[in-house]
């Protein structure tokens, strides 16, 4: 081989070389920005998660709440309930007759 082929053959191999790297270089900026975005939309699910259980927290509270209210209302009616009975019996012991 002479001087000038190797020289050419040299070139060719450069220039694929240099195409290789290109490619490389373009996959990893690639990969790059899929890993951003991965981790824009792990923050994300966080994020809602996050949401979800300030959420059943908050749920969690009226149910407590809740519950709290029901048995004061009935310990009400059931002193209601009393009372009128003994409004009951009283107007038994005034009847008109």
């Amino acid at each position: 081989m002479h001087g000038k082929q190797q020289a050419t053959l040299s070139v060719e191999q450069i220039d694929k070389a240099g195409e290789s790297l290109n490619a490389i270089t373009g996959s990893v900026a690639a990969i790059a920005e899929k890993n951003v975005q991965i981790a824009k939309t792990g923050e994300e699910h966080r994020a809602v998660s996050r949401d979800i259980n300030n959420s059943v927290r908050e749920i969690s509270t009226m149910a407590d709440q809740t519950a709290s209210e029901t048995r004061g209302m009935t310990a009400s009616s059931k002193h209601l309930a009393e009372t009128a009975e003994e409004l009951q019996q009283m107007l038994r012991q005034f009847r008109i007759q």
